[in-house]
């Protein structure tokens, strides 16, 4: 019977240690899940910071493809703003050389009347 009682006691010890390292198991499983959950969580998250870092680079590009854009017009319009001048200074001496035709027609009529 006293074998049968410490054979019993030890069985309940085994079982009690095997409990204890199922009981271990279990928190390290437990632990290792809330290590991968928060490795998931990181990548999510940095998931997240390089869409939004390509999404500053398409607006940067898109800011600077506007700033090209605007050069452009700019240049544009300083070529319109000399192209106009030019045609202003061509306008002025075509004006210019019809007062000097008049001028030499009124000094011709007024060479003209002093020898009549």
């Amino acid at each position: 019977m006293r074998l049968c009682l410490g054979a019993r006691l030890q069985e309940l010890s085994c079982s009690r240690l095997c409990l204890e390292a199922w009981l271990q198991e279990l928190l390290c499983s437990s632990l290792c899940l809330g290590a991968r959950l928060q490795e998931l969580s990181c990548s999510r998250l940095c998931l997240e910071a390089w869409l939004q870092e390509l999404l500053c680079s398409s607006l940067c590009l898109e800011a600077w493809l506007q700033e090209l854009l605007c050069s452009r017009l700019c240049l544009e319009a300083r070529l319109q703003e000399l192209s106009c001048s030019r045609m202003c200074q061509e306008a002025w001496l075509q004006e210019l050389r019809v007062y000097t035709l008049c001028l030499e027609a009124w000094l011709l009529e007024l060479l003209c009347s002093r020898l009549c």
